[in-house]
């Protein structure tokens, strides 16, 4: 309960900041998410896996962030899944 509600606490603040938008967001906040959403949910890669899931953890981010700025009755987040 506690990791899951340091995440939140974390999505909050981005999201509020509104820095991260779906067309515009900074690099070093993202990889500040990363970092907080791997130590959360206890994932470690190595550094050809890292990349990849990096990656893939944008594009969820970015495909979540169009999508809550779009859709008013229903909101999507990160979860365990993003990577």
């Amino acid at each position: 309960m506690r990791k899951t509600s340091l995440l939140l606490v974390i999505l909050s603040v981005f999201a509020i900041s509104g820095t991260m938008a779906a067309t515009h967001f900074d690099l070093g906040e993202l990889h500040s998410l990363w970092s907080a959403w791997k130590s959360v949910h206890s994932r470690s890669y190595g550094n050809n896996e890292e990349s990849a899931r990096l990656k893939i953890f944008t594009e969820n981010y970015m495909k979540i962030v169009a999508h809550n700025r779009q859709n008013q009755h229903m909101k999507m987040a990160i979860n365990k899944f993003a990577d």
